[in-house]
């Protein structure tokens, strides 16, 4: 089994109905998809799409990004990133421990499911490479505070939301 995750190259991520594919210059910020408000609840320190791509660019051995692509649909509905973490996390090689962040832009019913299905399978997917899974919710965004919590994310001592497949109520 591989330990980690490799962001040197990030693969596309496929499940049922729906492809999590490397970013490839989506504008994300466009009139379709996330608001400024929207956006800076998932980063908060970017707000433009120059600004993501550069820091994509300059931190492409430690942060990746994907697009959700619905199968036999040529817009997505929504992007995650992930992040190598480091600091407290140092015993771990670079890969092994990530934490995930995201959404998605669409509010429709079948939407929000399939981001939630598709939330669950990259989680699943780097937790069976070996990684240990983080996130973190801001305290006003329910919508993933429910997400997060009821697909087995519980929050540590670090105060980050650490994934324990043994509470995932969704398993693959």
């Amino acid at each position: 089994m591989t330990t980690g995750y490799n962001f040197e190259k990030p693969i596309p991520i496929n499940g049922i109905g729906f492809s999590w594919r490397p970013y490839n210059n989506e504008d994300l910020l466009s009139d379709s998809h996330f608001t400024i408000d929207q956006w800076h609840k998932i980063i908060y320190d970017i707000d433009d799409m120059v600004q993501w791509r550069d820091f994509l660019d300059r931190y492409r051995r430690v942060c990746s990004c994907y697009v959700l692509y619905p199968t036999h649909q040529a817009e997505p509905i929504a992007m995650c990133y992930l992040l190598a973490e480091d600091g407290l996390y140092d015993r771990f090689s670079n890969g092994e421990v990530i934490s995930v962040h995201g959404g998605g832009w669409k509010n429709d019913t079948p939407s929000r499911y399939l981001y939630a299905r598709a939330w669950i399978r990259i989680v699943h997917y780097l937790h069976q490479s070996g990684c240990k899974v983080l996130t973190n919710v801001k305290d006003d965004n329910s919508d993933a505070r429910h997400l997060v919590s009821g697909t087995g994310f519980r929050l540590n001592k670090l105060g980050l939301y650490e994934y324990h497949p043994a509470r995932d109520r969704f398993k693959d």
